[in-house]
């Protein structure tokens, strides 16, 4: 934690115009990140990151994918520039930011598979309790009874 004098005037002898700066702490969670993928194309996942505390500086925070669960995903599920990661910006006062993650929508018959996005390497705050969050790529064939497992299910939109 850091001290950080202000500028501004005394307005009783126990004023000294001082604040404690609160470095923001940066979490992430899932809004829609379980999805049937599609059969082409690509299909936006999505994660809601979080900054609170003080907001006064710009921050940012890096993520990346990687398999998650018994079905992993792998690069192939994703874009290629999605797989690489990326980083989430903050503009001062900002305290929201949707990241999509792009999936690649095939027509294989194919497992529900699992994938994190992990939260690393903060700029102006640090990693909150929630630091990962997870989804799941539905397959088109899961849908249809071909390949779901009793916990599948599907989520489209209205």
């Amino acid at each position: 934690e850091y001290l950080i004098r202000g500028l501004g005037r005394f307005t009783s002898a126990a004023d000294i115009g001082a604040y404690e700066y609160q470095v923001p702490q940066i979490t992430i969670e899932t809004v829609d990140a379980s999805r049937v993928e599609g059969n082409g194309g690509t299909t936006a996942f999505s994660f809601r990151v979080l900054r609170s505390g003080d907001t006064r500086v710009p921050s940012s925070v890096g993520w990346l994918p990687e398999g998650h669960g018994t079905h992993q995903a792998d690069a192939g599920d994703f874009p290629p520039t999605t797989w690489a990661g990326g980083t989430v910006h903050f503009a001062i006062g900002q305290t929201e930011a949707t990241l999509l993650i792009h999936v690649n929508g095939d027509s294989s018959a194919e497992n529900t598979e699992g994938f994190a996005v992990e939260l690393v390497t903060p700029t102006n705050g640090r990693l909150g309790g929630a630091s990962t969050a997870t989804g799941q790529i539905i397959a088109p064939s899961a849908t249809t009874g071909n390949t779901a497992g009793a916990n599948d299910y599907a989520v489209y939109d209205a």
